[in-house]
């Protein structure tokens, strides 16, 4: 696979489990209260799993990543 796919999957990885934070803050802020939106779920798993791909095609577990899917299935 090209090297610079897997970079832009990270990237993309990274992207997305960095707006999950975004979000949260955003409609935190429009309700007054501090909430827990779905869409927030979805960028964390969405994230964490392609982070997690990432890692295994470089043959480089990111482990906390691993450890926030595992987190998120169990709660």
């Amino acid at each position: 696979m090209n090297q610079y796919l897997i970079y832009a999957l990270g990237f993309f990885a990274q992207g997305l489990f960095g707006a999950r934070s975004i979000v949260q803050w955003y409609l935190s802020e429009r309700e007054g209260r501090v909430v827990s939106p779905t869409l927030f779920w979805i960028f964390s798993l969405s994230g964490s799993s392609l982070f997690l791909l990432y890692g295994l095609i470089r043959q480089d577990v990111v482990i906390d990543r691993a450890i926030d899917i595992v987190l998120h299935l169990c709660a």
